[in-house]
């Protein structure tokens, strides 16, 4: 019988001991691999046809820190891990279909930490370079995380970058895992199938690389675990977790003033699981401020030349690439002028208005099953009052910035947390939805030819949807997913 816990520490065993013979007998195996066929190796590894043998050892040794800093953040996290899944399956029991959610869920999740790892080894200046910005030339946005990253590496000897991929890894495994968890506990998946399977949620990132690993990451993991939090514990806690949230918050909008915009999904949640009190209310009122004050600081202190020049030369040896001319860092150094005269020509030139309104009703067309799903953001005033504050909040950036699809990346997948609150028991049997589930679930346990075609017609449908077209982080790329050498 599947034993949650006792499979859990075996897997943890497996993984130290694996751990353990990487660093006993790494470089010796490193070697023999080189020596056999130096060119292949280079190749996989880099992607260059000439690389030392020593610098091979010191990429193999961060890659080794690197997984005992996941090893031991995964050993330490998993009673917690066990405590979250013991909730679960008290709550609800989990299902064949919870297995298959997982499954494709974690397939994700490993070609996500890989592509974070190839931009750790590009160093690329804006999926690392985007978390270094700091204090070294004074206060200045976005710099918060950065200078701890520098600390970091003064105190550890660790280079910065690879702090930055334990917290993008960090990230991406706690948004799978608790926006996972939040749907699997719906009475059926097949209605949030669309979703599941389209290219602005779980894969946003994956199709457009540039656009993920990026400073947002830290929201969505943060507000899938706190609307888990909300649905599994008593009010008392949540009105304590909300506390903690508006003490943290700072911290985000510090490290990038755009998440200020996306706090107000937090208060709707919150407003959506409490009784009002008068207390808590007034508690949460003044800690706003520290949000308000933070967004106010990063807003009025944007970068110069000046600011790039020192942060770039503060991270030297391990600067990201054209560090001072492109990327991340560089870019504090733009204007707001700037950035809506790049609108400006984004809306001229690419076709921005036609790209995005063309993927805002391909993305609304997966929210169609769950359409029921918005009368309960009707039905509380106040909370829909705070979605639609962070959505019009979203228009000053829609203005003076060109990440039209980050913006609407973020705003999709808080929606679907906002609607996964809904309980299900109460959504009528009789409804259209509720009656082709039904239909499809008793014709695909027959076993018949018919059954067999169905299946493979939904898997084509599902497929079509998820792989024709995606959001791009900017509209300087086409939405299509079609081979260039197909195009007339």
């Amino acid at each position: 019988m599947f034993n949650l816990s006792r499979n859990h520490y075996l897997l943890l065993l497996v993984m130290w001991s694996g751990l353990i013979l990487a660093w006993l007998f790494g470089h010796e195996m490193l070697k023999a691999i080189y020596d056999g066929n130096a060119y292949v190796f280079n190749r996989l590894i880099q992607g260059q046809s000439h690389v030392t043998f020593e610098e091979y050892y010191a990429l193999y040794d961060n890659f080794i820190r690197l997984a005992v800093s996941l090893a031991v953040l995964l050993t330490l996290a998993s009673p917690i891990l066990n405590r979250i899944f013991k909730i679960e399956s008290q709550i609800k029991p989990f299902r064949i279909s919870d297995l298959y959610l997982f499954f494709y869920l974690s397939l994700l999740c490993l070609v996500t930490f890989y592509l974070g790892l190839q931009g750790y080894i590009d160093n690329n200046n804006w999926r690392i370079g985007d978390w270094l910005i700091n204090y070294q030339a004074g206060f200045v946005r976005r710099g918060l995380l950065g200078e701890a990253y520098l600390w970091l590496w003064k105190a550890t000897g660790t280079e910065p970058a690879t702090f930055v991929l334990l917290t993008q890894i960090v990230c991406y495994f706690t948004f799978f895992l608790f926006l996972g968890l939040l749907l699997r506990r719906q009475e059926s998946l097949f209605p949030f199938l669309l979703l599941i399977v389209s290219p602005f949620i779980f894969t946003f990132h994956l199709h457009d690389l540039q656009g993920g690993f990026r400073k947002e990451i830290l929201y969505l993991a943060l507000f899938p675990l706190f609307t888990w939090i909300a649905l599994s514990t008593s009010q008392s806690v949540i009105r304590v977790t909300t506390v903690l949230i508006l003490l943290v918050y700072p911290v985000l909008i510090l490290t990038h003033e755009m998440l200020a915009v996306f706090l107000p999904y937090f208060l709707s949640v919150y407003i959506a699981r409490t009784d009002r009190s008068v207390k808590t209310d007034l508690s949460i009122g003044v800690l706003l401020i520290l949000s308000v004050a933070a967004f106010y600081a990063a807003i009025t202190h944007a970068g110069s030349n000046q600011h790039v020049d020192i942060i770039c030369d503060s991270l030297s040896p391990h600067a990201v690439h054209l560090c001072k001319t492109e990327g991340a860092i560089s870019a504090l150094a733009r204007s707001t002028e700037h950035g809506l005269n790049a609108v400006r020509d984004a809306i001229d030139n690419h076709g921005y208005f036609y790209k995005y309104a063309t993927c805002l009703l391909l993305a609304l067309i997966a929210f169609v099953p769950i359409a029921h799903r918005f009368s309960f953001i009707n039905s509380n005033r106040l909370s829909s009052l705070f979605i639609l504050s962070s959505i019009i909040g979203t228009i000053p950036l829609f203005i003076v910035a060109i990440d039209w699809g980050r913006f609407l990346h973020i705003h999709m997948v808080s929606l679907l947390v906002v609607l996964l609150i809904n309980s299900t028991k109460h959504e009528s049997s009789k409804s259209l939805l509720s009656r082709a589930d039904g239909y499809i679930d008793g014709a695909l346990s027959k076993g018949k030819v018919s059954s067999l075609i169905l299946y493979l017609g939904i898997l084509s449908l599902l497929v079509l949807y998820a792989l024709s077209w995606h959001m791009p982080h900017t509209g300087m790329t086409d939405i299509w997913l079609i081979n260039p050498a197909t195009r007339p």
